[in-house]
């Protein structure tokens, strides 16, 4: 069933995982995480409000260090070693309606957009967006008290100007192949078993 999946039973909608400093102990929690933690790889939160908020404060962390394009984004989110990304990326540009070459803004819209999609495409359903609002409350009056699960250096503002400058006619017409590719394997996979995860 669609409700069982790992990231609405751990509460993570999102499935951020759980990582280990060098000396084997985890790194800090976020607010709302159970410890320890039940999973070895991915992180579980006493409630979905607290996941959401979770992911907001990662996705906000990332675009605010320079992957502040959809396919930037999710290329750091879900790399593509272990994820199938240029699916995800048109699944996220599908559900969000954003273009893959508009820059990304951390405002409410636009996260609330981002974790919605970002769910459905780990779950295999909708968000429930009176959930995300509420959620969205949580994350801006909680208070950040921990830094967000990624150690991501922050790329300069020159070298972020320059990178789009010279892959932003590259990045726009690989996103159109990859949305007429994803459409495809989408539309191929209608009844894919979710349950899995």
């Amino acid at each position: 069933m669609l409700d069982e999946t790992r990231g609405y039973r751990n509460n993570n909608p999102g499935n951020i995982r759980l990582f280990k400093k060098p000396d084997g102990s985890y790194i800090a929690p976020f607010i709302g995480e159970v410890r320890p933690p039940d999973e070895k790889e991915f992180r579980k939160f006493v409630s979905m409000p607290y996941g959401y908020r979770a992911l907001f404060m990662v996705l906000e962390s990332k675009i605010k260090k320079g992957f502040n394009t959809i396919p930037m984004l999710i290329y750091s989110y879900a790399p593509p070693i272990e994820n199938p990304t240029p699916v995800y990326i048109n699944s996220v540009v599908a559900n969000t309606g954003i273009p893959p070459e508009r820059i990304l803004k951390a405002d409410e819209k636009t996260l609330i957009n981002l974790a919605g999609a970002i769910s459905e495409f780990e779950n295999g359903k909708k968000a429930n967006k009176k959930e995300l609002e509420e959620s969205f409350k949580l994350f801006r009056t909680s208070g950040v008290v921990e830094k967000p699960a990624n150690n991501t250096p922050e790329i300069p503002s020159r070298e972020k100007e320059n990178f789009f400058r010279r892959y932003r006619k590259p990045l726009t017409y690989g996103a159109y192949a990859l949305t007429a590719y994803g459409l495809i394997y989408l539309a191929s996979k209608k009844n894919y078993d979710y349950s899995r995860y």
